[in-house]
């Protein structure tokens, strides 16, 4: 089983995320990403990402969210993220 690297860009309200194969850096299309704020209890938020591995998340004004990405055959990546501006 391959982890998922996932790679973030973030600016004021959005956050850029590319999903690449950890040992191959191939980008994975079509990877499943949940979110929500830090304490929340459950994932309400949610997107899969294009055929290069990337997608777009309207994050509001929160400081921190935790991210989840998921792909078949791949090991669930799973962290909480500061949302300051810069490259995560």
């Amino acid at each position: 089983m391959l982890a998922l690297c996932c790679t973030t860009i973030v600016s004021a309200q959005t956050i850029k995320v590319q999903v690449t194969d950890a040992e191959t850096k191939t980008q994975i299309e079509y990877a499943n990403i949940a979110w929500k704020p830090v304490g929340a209890e459950t994932f309400k938020n949610g997107t899969t990402t294009d055929t290069k591995g990337n997608a777009t998340l309207s994050i509001g004004n929160l400081k921190q969210i935790h991210l989840m990405v998921s792909y078949i055959g791949y090991e669930t990546f799973s962290d909480t993220i500061p949302t300051q501006s810069g490259k995560i």
